[in-house]
């Protein structure tokens, strides 16, 4: 794989939008504080092809389009995990610590 930037944002929004990071960066990342709603996804490629679409990622404090940014306003995908995972993140136990791995 070669990748497009030196971060994760630039590698993931060409793979998800086919654009390089300046150009979506023109049009979609003007502000932190925009939201992502308006790109043009691959999702809406195939939403359009009327296929079902999905973004699911597994940590919501560092979700690629919420770090640092607004995120989506309206659901993206038609399975959207993130509230899901926000809430589960909110109820998690505190870590335990389990003997020989954990030497604090």
């Amino acid at each position: 794989m070669f990748p497009v930037g030196e971060n994760t944002i630039p590698n993931v929004m060409a793979a998800l939008g086919g654009y390089s990071d300046a150009e979506m960066r023109d049009s979609c990342f003007l502000s932190d504080q925009m939201a992502q709603d308006g790109c043009p996804y691959l999702w809406d490629r195939f939403s359009g092809a009327n296929y079902l679409t999905a973004l699911i990622e597994d940590a919501p404090l560092l979700a690629i389009f919420n770090y640092l940014k607004t995120g989506f306003v309206q659901q993206p995908t038609d399975f959207y995990f993130r509230p899901f995972m926000l809430a589960v993140h909110q109820h998690e136990p505190i870590p335990v610590k389990h003997p020989p791995f954990d030497q604090s």
